[in-house]
């Protein structure tokens, strides 16, 4: 699973998992680039082949997951078939997001086999608040 570090992404860790093939996590089959701007993460994902219809998105505990299925196409005919590269099935990658995503503000675009996901980050809130002293016992109890 491909994670964030507290101030965006572990670009070494990143780096490595997404350009080794030899790598145990590395998913051939759902490519992507991760990047992100001054108010929101970017995450573009290679689908080229699939419908929209068979992509699923879903976020658990700060875990972005995308799965896809393609399903071989029915034919009448029977087929020989020399070559048979296309890949057919289900495929599945998570990723970590950073405490600083905003989980309720996904959104996301399928087009030109390119699925686009962009999640806002969290607006800052102040560090510092001002607490005010009273004359009476509470919030102490008697």
């Amino acid at each position: 699973m491909l994670a964030f570090d507290q101030g965006g992404m572990n670009a070494d860790m990143a780096h490595h998992l997404m350009l080794n093939p030899h790598h145990p996590h590395h998913h051939s089959h759902m490519l992507m680039d991760i990047s992100e701007t001054d108010r929101e993460y970017r995450i573009e994902v290679d689908l080229p082949g699939n419908k929209k219809d068979d992509i699923d998105i879903s976020v658990d505990d700060d875990v972005l997951t995308i799965q896809t299925e393609r399903r071989e196409e029915s034919s009448e005919d029977q087929l020989n078939y020399h070559v048979k590269e296309r890949r057919v099935g289900k495929s599945k990658r998570s990723i970590r997001l950073p405490k600083s995503a905003d989980t309720d503000s996904i959104r996301a675009q399928y087009m030109d086999g390119v699925l686009r996901i962009c999640v806002d980050k969290k607006t800052e809130k102040s560090q510092s608040k001002s607490v005010i002293i009273t004359d009476h016992s509470y919030p102490f109890a008697k």
